[in-house]
């Protein structure tokens, strides 16, 4: 959506990217990228949401429908760099907390909780985590050719490292969180 809708300041980001990375640069106009990519998705998107119907998950095929709706206008009315962080922090970050809240917490017989409260909960058992990560960020930040970077190319380089768990993340949420919901129901 980025790239379609936001061209020129999704290409801004990538450009800068590689010129940081001293790799070759992009074409001036995204072209058949952009064209062929958001058919592309959208394509794969009604095949999983028709595997869902298949596995009997018609729920899941809905909420997911759904969201991806709500993102796809977070991605259309924000510019690039500011709707990534909003989705990251206030979506994505914030769903997987009151998830791993669930799985953390044992007691089932506690009623539920609110945000804040559910936040501290989570803060308190992932603070040695957390400080790692932020000292991670601290010194990537403070490296001599982070400072070479601009505001949106910095970000992007936060989102790049964050990327790199990306396939362990999306494997323990599939496999491990949501293992559950792929159990077919008849």
């Amino acid at each position: 959506m980025p790239l379609w809708h936001w061209p020129t300041e999704t290409l801004d980001i990538v450009r800068g990217l590689l010129a940081l990375a001293g790799a070759a640069n992009l074409p001036a106009a995204p072209g058949l990228l952009s064209v062929g990519l958001l058919p592309a998705v959208l394509v794969g998107l009604l095949l999983l949401w028709l595997s869902y119907y298949w596995q009997q998950q018609g729920q899941l095929a809905r909420t997911d429908a759904l969201e991806t709706g709500l993102l796809i206008v977070l991605l259309v009315v924000l510019p690039p760099v500011l709707s990534a962080g909003v989705y990251f922090v206030f979506w994505h970050s914030l769903h997987h907390v009151l998830r791993m809240n669930q799985l953390m917490d044992r007691n089932l017989t506690t009623p539920r909780r609110s945000l804040w409260a559910e936040l501290r909960f989570f803060l308190r058992r992932s603070a040695p985590l957390l400080l790692i990560s932020l000292t991670g960020l601290v010194v990537v930040f403070g490296l001599a050719w982070t400072r070479t970077a601009s505001g949106p190319v910095l970000v992007s380089l936060a989102l790049l490292a964050a990327s790199v768990v990306t396939l362990p993340h999306a494997l323990l949420v599939t496999l491990g969180m949501d293992a559950a919901q792929w159990k077919p129901r008849h």
